[in-house]
């Protein structure tokens, strides 16, 4: 597998955003920037090593289809709780909350979802380096 080596200059939740270093990495044909997910959580500024990790096609179709209708259920859950505490219909603040949780579920997986339909691989920041 090729290494990748660059530098963090931006961290946005589970993203970062990565300047390639081209003189220390050996694969050729690289962007200026890339952007990958940062499992170790490593910080802005950081030397990282980065791979190109393969993703399976089904299983990240059932992750994006199953990650919303979970936010959903435990939306309905919640609001079907606050329903006890508020004056208002049962009804309505079960689906109000169902609602507001299917889309936190929704925008969730959308940078998985963007990751997914490309060639099968992502960039994944796999190590700092010293």
């Amino acid at each position: 597998m090729t290494e990748i080596v660059g530098f963090i200059i931006a961290v946005k939740g589970e993203r970062a955003k990565v300047k390639i270093d081209k003189s220390g990495s050996e694969a050729s044909n690289l962007p200026k920037y890339m952007d990958c997910w940062n499992k170790i959580d490593a910080k802005e500024g950081a030397k990282v090593k980065i791979e190109m990790q393969e993703l399976d096609a089904g299983k990240a179709r059932k992750i994006i289809i199953a990650l919303p209708v979970l936010f959903a259920i435990a939306g309905a859950s919640f609001g079907r709780v606050i329903a006890n505490y508020l004056a208002v219909e049962r009804l309505w603040t079960i689906g109000a909350s169902t609602l507001l949780w299917l889309f936190m579920g929704w925008t969730y997986t959308g940078t998985f979802r963007r990751d997914a339909v490309r060639k099968g691989e992502q960039p994944v920041v796999v190590d700092v380096i010293y």
